[in-house]
């Protein structure tokens, strides 16, 4: 496969985005390093391979502040299965780039002095993006850029002509990255109940105003969905963030999530999301994983993991904890985006110990 970065304009923003897809890699090319960040198998630059094309594009949305190369285990495999993957850096990156790799310890130690070079600049930046009108909804029409960007890519002369199905694209993300994938899926944003409480708390709790407390959503329904977006994959996702007032009814598409049964997102509301959602819906609780399991990069990085207070027990197995979430969602998308009998029989069972499977039709 092969891994390039690209910019596209998108609300006077240059958006970086790192694109892996199938390629012919000369025999002597040497893997992308991820400028030291993170193993990888992709070749940079490589010549694209269009004789098995056009794919159907995945976009992966990383979680808040990180960046398009978070979870290069997952976007290489899906690029290796026959996917063009995209995964844009967002506004709100901040512990890693797609054009630089990860920040140092020592800029993450900078968040705490004065510096205005420093890091604590920039991570104030970053968290007053939660206290916008449009909160973290950015991220949504980024990602539905990223898809216009690369359908026009599609049509233009270059490496990507002819490489996309513009019927076949689906959407997977972790963490606040997961609640993008379910927002782009369907789920509604409802605040037509004055006063919901419940959301408002459960946000607080979080770090962020609550979308039902903005202008933009306050007394409303308000749909995010992409309707070119044919299947969601929802990885540790930040249910908290949707209103208590049910918005699941409205996804027409199938729809996964992905989760830890312990340091993860709170099982129960997973769960609730799970339970509200329209068939086909699969829903996935892996045992002894933490929030941070499903990005290799963000894995490395021993500061974050303290910051957060991950044991660092869970980092055992973790290949095989890897190989779960492969498995898992490239037979999810080859179901669902190529429509292959042998991936749709595959996520109706759990293969795995470690793994509590619930698969409705």
């Amino acid at each position: 496969m092969g891994v390039m970065i690209r910019h596209f304009n998108h609300a006077g923003r240059s958006v970086p985005v790192m694109i892996w897809y199938p390629a012919s890699p000369a025999p002597s090319a040497k893997a992308f390093d991820y400028y030291g960040s993170v193993e990888g198998r992709a070749t940079l630059e490589a010549p694209s391979d269009s004789s098995h094309g056009p794919y159907p594009l995945i976009i992966f949305s990383t979680g808040f502040s990180g960046c398009g190369m978070t979870s290069v285990f997952l976007t290489e495999h899906l690029a290796g299965l026959g996917y063009v993957v995209a995964a844009p850096d967002f506004k709100d990156a901040f512990l890693c780039s797609v054009e630089h790799g990860r920040v140092s310890d020592r800029y993450l130690l900078s968040i705490l002095g004065n510096s205005p070079q420093g890091g604590k600049a920039r991570f104030k930046e970053v968290y007053a993006l939660w206290r916008t009108q449009e909160c973290f909804t950015y991220r949504t029409k980024e990602i539905s850029a990223t898809i216009d960007y690369l359908l026009e890519e599609n049509q233009r002369p270059g490496p990507l002509r002819g490489m996309v199905d513009p019927s076949s694209i689906g959407v997977a993300g972790h963490s606040l990255g997961g609640w993008d994938a379910l927002a782009l899926g369907g789920v509604e944003i409802c605040c037509d109940q004055p006063g919901d409480a419940a959301q408002d708390r459960r946000a607080a709790e979080n770090g962020s105003a609550g979308l039902c407390t903005l202008d933009l959503y306050r007394g409303k329904v308000t749909s995010l969905r992409d309707p070119r977006v044919k299947a969601v994959l929802a990885i540790s996702p930040s249910v908290w963030a949707f209103p208590s007032n049910r918005g699941e009814a409205a996804v027409k598409i199938p729809t996964m999530i992905i989760n830890g049964y312990r340091r993860d997102t709170k099982i129960e509301d997973v769960k609730d999301t799970y339970d509200h959602l329209p068939p086909p819906r699969y829903e996935l609780i892996l045992k002894g994983v933490d929030h941070m399991t499903a990005s290799d990069l963000i894995r490395k990085m021993v500061l974050v993991r303290l910051v957060f207070i991950f044991s660092t027990g869970y980092i055992f197995h973790y290949p095989e904890k890897q190989e779960i979430s492969m498995n898992y969602s490239g037979n999810f998308f080859n179901a669902f985006l190529k429509n292959d009998p042998a991936g749709r029989e595959y996520i109706q069972a759990a293969h795995y110990k470690r793994v509590l499977l619930r698969a409705e039709e």
